[in-house]
């Protein structure tokens, strides 16, 4: 895996393509506004909103992963299919399975981070405040099956700021 969870304090963090990453990133923000009963991410508001810097870490995730043309097509179906449960006559039923698909995606690239994190990292406190990220993750995620199995939209947020892409920082935070 690239080195997805590089931190931004790195020297040779990516700042190409930045243009392209806010473009997806302000479309998937707008489709995730439109999930009904979830708090709007305002773009330019730098107050905290954990949903906002979820999206961020996505788009940069996506990226590091699959930097060529590939990689906005991945977010752009992303937001189709966000689009698609958006459309559910039943807005109930449309918000949980649009946030229920952002959560795994989100966090299947999250927990790769983490894994990848306690890999690297030589640091025993690092390596420890990882695991037990890990290890809340997990927990949050069972709850979040349960939710979901009720019909019910769920969180997802929860990532670390340290790892949120610079370009992100630097314009919304």
């Amino acid at each position: 895996m690239k080195n997805i969870g590089r931190s931004t304090s790195e020297p040779n963090y990516f700042d190409d393509c930045i243009d392209k990453k806010i473009e997806l990133f302000e479309n998937l923000a707008d489709e995730v506004n439109k999930i009904e009963g979830q708090e709007r991410i305002i773009l330019n508001d730098p107050t905290f909103n954990p949903s906002k810097d979820a999206l961020a870490f996505y788009i940069e995730c996506i990226h590091r992963m699959y930097n060529d043309v590939e990689w906005s097509l991945m977010v752009d179906d992303l937001i189709n299919k966000i689009q698609k449960y958006n459309e559910i006559p039943r807005r109930h039923e449309g918000a949980s399975k649009a946030t229920w698909v952002l959560d795994q995606t989100i966090q299947t690239l999250y927990q790769a981070v983490i894994t990848e994190k306690i890999d690297l990292t030589k640091n025993k406190k690092e390596k420890e405040k990882w695991k037990s990220i890990r290890d809340i993750i997990y927990i949050m995620g069972e709850i979040k099956h349960k939710t979901h199995e009720n019909g019910n939209p769920v969180s997802y947020e929860g990532i670390d700021r340290s790892i949120l892409p610079k370009w992100y920082l630097d314009k919304y935070c």
